[in-house]
């Protein structure tokens, strides 16, 4: 483990993306077979998986699954990280609004959001919901439930900023209210 987290901050600044993909197929094989066992030193990793999608190396033309990515993220948040690495992974999230990323990205918001309520009205969650919320590819990519999620983030910042999104786009707005409704009947 410890030599694993070595080779990850030293490949921070490298350039090789078959060396960054090694790397994070061994970080994943290491959260889901012992959480616990990389917990103290999941910030480094979590730097990591940052970059790469900062700087889109993880993408539809890698080799690396962005679906385990952000599963394994979920997996190290639930061992409660610190309020900085929360924001520095929130902060990214504007950024991943790609078709190849909105599924799961989405799905770690929602995650993010029902884990940390604080976080449902920070400025980047509001901003890539908006962005989500208002993509062509809302319907074709995201999971209903996270749908409902992030238009609740948008609606607790700014009640009136849904509709002005979905203005554009009647079916959109129908489908999110309906969504939100049989959300709220089940959980009555």
């Amino acid at each position: 483990m410890s030599s694993i987290c070595e080779l990850a901050e030293k490949d921070l600044d490298v350039n090789y993306n078959d060396v960054k993909i090694n790397l994070f197929q061994a970080f994943n094989f290491l959260v889901w077979a012992n959480k616990e066992l990389v917990a103290p030193r999941a910030n480094t990793l979590v730097n990591l998986a940052m970059e790469m999608i900062k700087n889109e190396e993880i993408n539809e033309t890698t080799k690396f699954d962005p679906a385990v990515l952000w599963a394994s993220l979920i997996e190290l948040y639930e061992l409660s990280p610190s309020m900085e690495e929360l924001e520095a992974v929130i902060n990214v999230l504007p950024g991943c609004a790609h078709d190849y990323q909105l599924k799961y990205s989405a799905h770690f918001a929602s995650f993010l959001m029902q884990k940390y309520p604080n976080a449902i009205q920070s400025e980047p969650i509001v901003r890539f919901a908006t962005t989500i919320i208002g993509s062509d590819a809302l319907f074709e990519y995201i999971d209903p439930n996270d749908i409902v999620l992030l238009a609740q983030a948008i609606n607790s910042a700014d009640p009136e900023l849904v509709k002005t999104i979905a203005n554009n786009n009647e079916s959109q707005l129908q489908y999110i209210k309906e969504h939100m409704e049989i959300i709220a009947n089940f959980q009555q």
